[in-house]
């Protein structure tokens, strides 16, 4: 039993030491923005982006199978609490907005 404690340990620190150190702290801060983000590569980019003050590029597949490119760069440096805050802000708006065009039966993305 302890060997199979000592292994997850070891599995579950190697799989958040995959990420870089601004997604690190943004994903302790906030774990929620992972999927929100759609995949690990795009949250990466948000994190690291935002963070950095640098390009953030979002992959995504329309309905339709094609992909789609979403690219900014912040206008400044986010420490890790205001990238997990903004990022929050921006999936609460997001579901959000998602509902009201549910409910209006049109189905643009966020």
């Amino acid at each position: 039993m302890r060997r199979l404690i000592v292994l997850l340990a070891l599995v579950a620190g190697n799989a958040a030491a995959q990420y870089s150190l601004p997604a690190q702290q943004v994903l302790a801060l906030a774990p929620q923005l992972e999927a929100f983000a759609g995949s690990r590569a795009n949250f990466e980019s948000l994190a690291n982006g935002l963070h950095g003050g640098t390009e953030v590029r979002l992959v995504s597949m329309t309905r339709e199978g094609m992909r789609e490119i979403v690219t900014f760069t912040a206008s400044e440096r986010l420490p890790a609490l205001d990238t997990a805050r903004c990022s929050k802000m921006r999936a609460t708006t997001c579901s959000s907005a998602a509902s009201v065009r549910r409910a209006a039966g049109t189905s643009r993305s966020c």
